[in-house]
């Protein structure tokens, strides 16, 4: 072994642990010293980079996995041997935590990569804790990666249980160096190899922005991505079910979220035509007779290419060495180029759209398309409408579009009158959508408080903002507890947004009625649609209490609608507004107004399709509050 750059991990005492964790310590002596310091050196057996000069997995520098000793855990940075980048050591982050330990034998555990959130639990009934039976960890769908190597916090490597015997002089020296520290990788990374023969793609120059592989079998039920229970031990590691039982069929590996489809986002965007390579990191799952592999390449373009292929003989993704696969894209693929929406955004048209659900309320968008929002696909969507009476009254709350997905709402669209303004204080009833409607796991906990700064805890750092406020929901008590519905709610910033000028609007609003019905679309944008690249994104990322990561719209809209006549208009108003979901230092809304055209521009949505085409044309030119409040 060559000389390596030896880096101190300090085993701490927390005051913190995992969720799912409760902290011990009666098992732990008075510390002889303070600041001690573990040198936890890789075997150099496993990696998360794949290196083509090495034809092998090395460790990056920077790597950043956390090390666990009796259910206290730190963080710990890799620092590469530069003659052997397989071989690591790694220094606990200084300052996480307060370094003692005491003298005996102490069971050392490591995981990579670092996760904000660990589900772990605990051998025996006692408060002697030696070791974690049991991780928590996830795999995630949504990957990032580039032509020549996978993502790599979507390695999990789990390290071999290590016992280490600490001395009192050890302690005085306030160091001890382990070696051998053996992480076992429990994913399989394959590289696909894209090649085009098609002609019609030989002769295009779009560039790739995302591949998806998915496995279909005919149960339905194989998985490739998710929440996995992993049991390290001394000599490996096993995946586990709940009951800490050994599991080997994939079909099992996953508990509450999981996935048939894993999506790469290539961020180099290479060419389409010339061909290319993607990287997916998926579990060890076995692709038996009978299941089919769907193959779907999205352009920055919007053009969508897929290929389906039959499994005939069986083969299982390693996790001990690098898979390959060809896909061939022939003939037989299936191209779908974008999709110009009807009216286009940049130039409305119209009420030509298809309005979502079909229904014909004048506050309903057109259904969103594949391109719109950043390419979500139809079966993430949920889209529901809440009556605060019986339906065949009429007595609609909100229609809310939903991805489930990502755990986001991209916009939720209601009717505002007289009748839905009462005295009533806000309930305050924070409850889920009912889990037969969507499922509970495919919402945000964010029932018993707000979201939170870190998985594992931290402090609240973004308001459960109102689409649709309750203030505006106060007739009823019904109609005020749906306002609190998970899907009604979104990441806002509080101080001078949704404290403030988001606030100011929203009661200037309830105001402009004029006797009339206000008809309003309030959403998120989180990426620009219509196969328009210039990306929009989350402003930051947050937590539910659950630990589950949701993303922070960075931009927030409302459009508004009125009518002289519901049921046969010929004369209307509209306008927008347009946020960043940032503080401001004014409570001045109208300085946002845009045209209702601007904001369909931006998002590539048709808002109001259900007005007469020329009527519509009309109305959405206008980028003035006062002309619209007055109507």
């Amino acid at each position: 072994m060559k000389s390596l750059i030896q880096f101190l991990v300090g085993i701490a005492v927390a005051a913190t642990c995992f969720v799912g964790c409760s902290n011990s310590y009666e098992d732990i002596e008075s510390a002889i010293g303070s600041n001690f310091t573990l040198t936890l050196v890789t075997d150099g057996l496993s990696r998360t980079e794949y290196d083509p000069d090495l034809c092998d997995i090395k460790w990056s520098e920077g790597d950043l996995a956390q090390v666990l000793v009796k259910g206290t855990y730190a963080d710990a940075t890799a620092s590469v041997d530069s003659n052997e980048p397989r071989i690591a050591s790694f220094k606990w982050a200084p300052g996480s935590y307060i370094s003692y330990v005491s003298a005996g034998t102490h069971t050392v555990q490591g995981y990579y990569p670092r996760r904000a959130y660990l589900s772990c639990s605990y051998n025996a009934s006692g408060t002697n804790r030696t070791h974690a039976t049991r991780l928590g960890l996830r795999l995630p769908a949504s990957q990032s990666g580039t032509t020549t190597t996978f993502d790599p916090l979507a390695d999990i490597l789990v390290a071999d249980n290590m016992e280490v015997e600490i001395t009192r002089a050890d302690i005085s020296a306030a160091n001890k160096v382990v070696n051998n520290f053996h992480f076992r990788r429990m994913v399989a990374i394959s590289e696909f190899e894209y090649k085009i023969s098609n002609s019609e793609l030989l002769n295009s120059d779009e560039k790739v922005q995302s591949v998806a592989f998915q496995v279909v079998s005919p149960a339905n039920n194989k998985y490739i991505a998710g929440n996995m229970y992993i049991q390290p031990t001394a000599d490996g590691a096993k995946y586990v079910d709940a009951n800490i039982n050994a599991i080997s069929n994939s079909n099992d590996y996953f508990y509450g979220e999981d996935s048939n489809t894993v999506t790469v986002t290539l961020t180099d965007q290479p060419t389409l035509k010339s061909g290319f390579t993607a990287w997916f990191v998926t579990s060890p799952v076995t692709l038996a007779v009978g299941d089919k592999v769907v193959f779907t390449i999205t352009t920055t373009a919007g053009t969508t290419i897929t290929k389906s292929v039959n499994i005939s003989s069986s083969v299982t993704l390693s996790t001990t060495k690098k898979n390959t696969l060809t896909v061939n894209l022939d003939n037989s693929v299936e191209i779908k180029s974008p999709t110009t929406p009807t009216p286009d955004p940049d130039t409305p048209s119209g009420g030509n759209g298809e309005a979502a659900l079909g229904l014909s309320w004048l506050e309903i968008p057109a259904a969103m398309r594949g391109s719109e929002m950043g390419g979500v696909t139809t079966s993430d969507l949920f889209m529901h409408t809440f009556y605060y009476g019986a339906e065949s009254d009429g007595n609609r709350n909100y229609t809310v579009c939903y991805d489930k997905g990502k755990m986001t709402t991209y916009w939720v669209a209601y009717p505002l009158n007289s009748s839905h303004i009462g005295s009533l204080d806000r309930t305050d009833v924070w409850t889920y959508v009912d889990n037969s409607l969507l499922a509970t796991k495919y919402q945000p906990n964010i029932v018993s408080g707000s979201y939170r700064s870190a998985a594992s805890g931290g402090t609240n750092n973004y308001s459960r903002g109102h689409l649709l406020p309750s203030a505006s929901r106060t007739a009823t008590s019904l109609m005020n507890e749906q306002t609190f519905i998970t899907v009604n709610q979104v990441p806002q910033i509080q101080n001078g947004f949704n404290g403030g000028v988001w606030m100011y609007l929203e009661s200037a609003v309830r105001s402009a009625r004029n006797g009339k019905t206000i008809f309003v679309v309030t959403g998120t944008a989180l990426q620009k649609g219509n196969g328009q690249t210039e990306e929009i994104g989350t402003m930051a990322k947050t937590y539910d209490r659950n630990g589950k990561e949701i993303p922070v719209p960075r931009y927030f809209y409302k459009v508004l609608l009125k009518v002289d006549s519901e049921t046969n208009p010929t004369k209307a108003s509209a306008v927008g507004f347009w946020f960043t979901n940032q503080k401001s230092s004014s409570s001045g809304y109208e300085s946002f107004a845009v045209s209702v055209n601007q904001i369909e521009s931006k998002l590539g949505m048709d808002f109001f399709v259900n007005l007469p085409d020329a009527l519509e044309q009309s109305v959405e030119k206008n980028t003035s509050w006062s002309t619209f409040s007055n109507f």
